[in-house]
């Protein structure tokens, strides 16, 4: 199966007063196309800046990164906005425009992208009637539930048709009921698009719900991956073993 991201030696480095951190040490990993990867690890692994890196929110300050068959740690200013259409992305505080109603939230970036008004307003309220909230077009954000709001988020991550979709930490501020239902969603436009999805996330739930495959990330290190029940069924890594036995402490 054709790779759709691939990390080959990606290291990130973060200078502070008490000397360097090595967010990313050596990353190796590679995401397959149409697949459900999910990332996890403690506060502190390295999750959030993985993903950034892998759309060059983050520069790496080593190795590379290819997305779509393209060098992300290659690309400058138009080449990589271009490539950046076809990644999408979603954040665990929704990152909404609080002063637009949540069709202009939808536009936004087909705006950017030049797309006519007509077509740009029709492809958003079809994303609207796709993610389950048609009837709150012309709603603020700051009116709509949590849920609601990352349903938004995700119709404008899907503006452009990504061929890659990015979460970060996506359903953390969501209640359980609610997450279990935008897991739903999330899986839902992946069998439907084909979309490729990285999760990024510390709830092992989560992974156990939608993820083909799992990554666990431990001190900017990925210490282990493979399918989500090789993982937690029979996990190899200290990492993994830690997490799991935490998470059933929370049980």
């Amino acid at each position: 199966m054709e790779n759709v991201i691939e990390l080959k030696g990606v290291n990130k480095i973060y200078k502070t007063k008490g000397g360097e951190i090595h967010a990313l040490d050596g990353i190796d990993l590679s995401v397959r196309k149409g697949e459900i990867l999910g990332v996890i690890g403690f506060s502190g692994a390295g999750k959030s800046t993985l993903i950034r890196c892998i759309n060059a929110l983050e520069k790496a300050d080593g190795g590379e990164i290819s997305v779509c068959g393209q060098s992300v740690t290659s690309l400058k200013n138009a080449d990589l906005l271009k490539l950046r259409r076809k990644i999408g992305m979603i954040f665990q505080n929704f990152n909404l425009l609080q002063q637009k109603t949540v069709l202009k939230n939808v536009l936004f970036p087909l705006e950017i992208a030049g797309v006519k008004k007509p077509q740009a307003v029709a492809r958003a309220k079809e994303l609207l009637q796709e993610v389950g909230i048609p009837d709150k077009e012309k709603t603020y954000p700051s009116r709509l539930s949590g849920g609601q709001q990352q349903r938004v988020a995700i119709a404008r991550a899907l503006a452009l048709s990504p061929e890659i979709l990015l979460c970060d930490e996506a359903t953390s501020a969501l209640d359980p009921e609610t997450t279990v239902q935008i897991l739903k969603l999330i899986k839902a436009l992946n069998a439907k698009h084909g979309i490729t999805v990285v999760i990024i996330t510390h709830q092992l739930g989560v992974v156990r719900s939608v993820c083909d495959r799992v990554a666990v990330l431990d001190g900017g290190k990925i210490c282990e991956t493979g399918t989500v029940e090789e993982v937690f069924t029979n996990p190899s890594s200290s990492s993994a073993k830690r997490l799991i036995a935490y998470e059933g402490e929370l049980i």
